[in-house]
């Protein structure tokens, strides 16, 4: 159980159980938050309201993503530093394209049967980072 206002020198490990901040914030600097099982609960609120190239939304685990209106598509995103790395975008009002390996952006997406995917609203879309290819592995 720690105070108000603890800070850590160096690495800060739950074997078991949760961290859970009740009030307040959880700050990492330099660092990233790994869960290794089980689910980080931290969402970010982002809107487009034009077409995406190479985009860099917050680098969160979960976006609610605001589309703007339902003629707008994202053609690749900034690259991740960590293969593997799962992004979760659940779209809250229109529905949104991903493109499937877009020339417009440097880093693109592989959309899974090799074709752009119309998110509706409602929807999800879940990206993996493949370090090999250099690529966001889209579902």
């Amino acid at each position: 159980t720690f105070g108000v206002n603890v800070t850590v020198t160096g690495a800060l490990t739950v074997s078991s159980g949760a961290l859970t901040v009740t009030t307040g914030n959880l700050t990492i600097t330099n660092g990233q938050l790994v869960a290794s099982k089980g689910f980080i609960g931290v969402f970010a609120n982002t809107t487009i309201s034009s077409s995406q190239n190479n985009w860099a939304p917050t680098a969160v685990r979960n976006t609610r993503l605001t589309v703007s209106n339902s003629s707008l598509s994202i053609t690749g995103m900034t690259a991740s530093a960590f293969d593997g790395e799962e992004r979760n975008f659940y779209v809250l009002t229109n529905s949104v394209t991903i493109v499937h390996q877009s020339a417009s952006s440097t880093t693109k997406f592989f959309c899974s049967g090799a074709a752009n995917i119309v998110v509706p609203v409602g929807g999800r879309f879940k990206c993996i980072w493949d370090n090999t290819s250099s690529v966001w592995r889209v579902t």
